[in-house]
C-alpha cells in the first residue's frame, strides 16, 4: 500500500514544486535495478554509539516528526552537548531488537524471498553525512527491508506506514532503492507486511530538512558539532517557525 503524504510534506508541496529543477539534481547518482542487481553500496565503519558524525534513519523520523522535545534533544546530541539517549531500558525498543531475527525469518518464509545485507552500514555516495544501518535488503528486488515491533492497540497499517515513513524514505535514498518492505510483528500476535515506494517529493523535503541543520555539514567535514561557527542554527529554530 502507498502511505499518505504527511502534513509536513503537504506543507512544503508548493515550495518543492517551485524547486523542481533542484529536485532533479538531487536524484541519487546510482540506482538498484530490478531482479536483484544492486548498485554499489558505500560500506562504512562507524561507531554506532557516537551518532554525531552522521544522520541516520531514526534521526530522520525525529526530524520529520512533531515532537519538539525530541527534536531539541537530537540537536543537542549532534552538537555534543548531551550524551545519546540510553534505550537499554526502553521496553518497546528492546522488544523490537529481540524479535528482529524472528521477524526476518517470518517474512522470508511467508514471501519466499531472501533478506541479505543484514545490519549493513552504508553511507550515501554524495551526501556523506547521510548514513543507514539496514535491517536488510530483499535480494530478489533490491527493496530495503525494515523489521518493526508495534503494540496491537490502535494499530492500523496507515498509522504504521506514516510513523516509519521518514526512516524508510531516508534509507531508500541512501542506498538508491525504489521500494521498501515494512515487516511488522504486533504484540497481539499478528504479522503485517507493507510495501512502500520511494517518493521523490517526500525525499526532497526530507533531504532539505536534514540539510537545514549545520550538523549535516559538520558531519561531512568530520568536525565536532559543538565546534561549529553556525551555533544557534538548525532544527529546533527552523521547526518552531513552521
Amino acid at each position: 500500500m502507498k502511505a499518505p503524504v504527511s502534513p509536513l510534506a503537504m506543507a512544503g508541496l508548493l515550495v518543492v514544486r517551485q524547486q523542481a529543477a533542484s529536485v532533479l539534481k538531487e536524484i541519487p547518482v546510482a540506482t538498484i535495478a530490478a531482479h536483484g542487481a544492486e548498485a554499489p553500496h558505500h560500506v562504512i565503519k562507524f561507531d554506532p554509539i557516537d551518532r554525531r558524525a552522521f544522520i541516520g534513519g531514526s534521526d530522520a523520523r525525529i526530524i520529520m516528526g512533531n515532537d519538539q522535545d525530541d527534536l531539541t534533544r537530537l540537536w543537542r546530541e549532534k552538537r555534543g552537548e548531551i550524551a545519546p539517549q540510553d534505550l537499554a531500558h526502553n521496553l518497546i525498543v528492546q522488544l523490537g531488537t529481540v524479535t528482529e531475527d524472528l521477524n526476518r525469518t517470518w517474512y522470508q518464509r511467508a514471501s519466499g524471498q531472501t533478506v541479505i545485507d543484514i545490519q549493513k552500514r552504508v553511507r550515501h555516495p554524495v551526501h556523506r553525512w547521510m548514513a543507514a544501518t539496514l535491517d536488510g535488503i530483499v535480494a530478489e528486488t533490491g527493496a530495503v527491508f525494515e523489521a518493526k515491533f508495534m503494540l496491537p492497540w490502535a494499530f492500523t497499517e496507515e498509522a504504521a506506514a506514516d510513523k516509519h515513513m521518514a526512516q524508510l524514505q531516508h534509507n531508500m535514498w541512501v542506498v538508491a532503492a525504489r521500494s521498501a518492505v515494512l515487516s511488522i510483528i504486533t504484540g497481539g500476535g499478528k504479522w503485517v507486511e507493507l510495501t512502500l515506494h520511494a517518493d521523490p517529493l517526500y525525499q526532497h523535503l526530507l533531504l532539505t530538512a536534514e540539510k537545514s541543520s549545520g550538523a549535516a555539514c559538520r558531519a561531512a567535514s568530520r568536525r565536532s558539532c559543538s565546534g561549529s561557527s553556525r551555533r544557534g542554527r538548525g532544527w529546533p529554530r527552523s521547526r518552531s517557525s513552521t
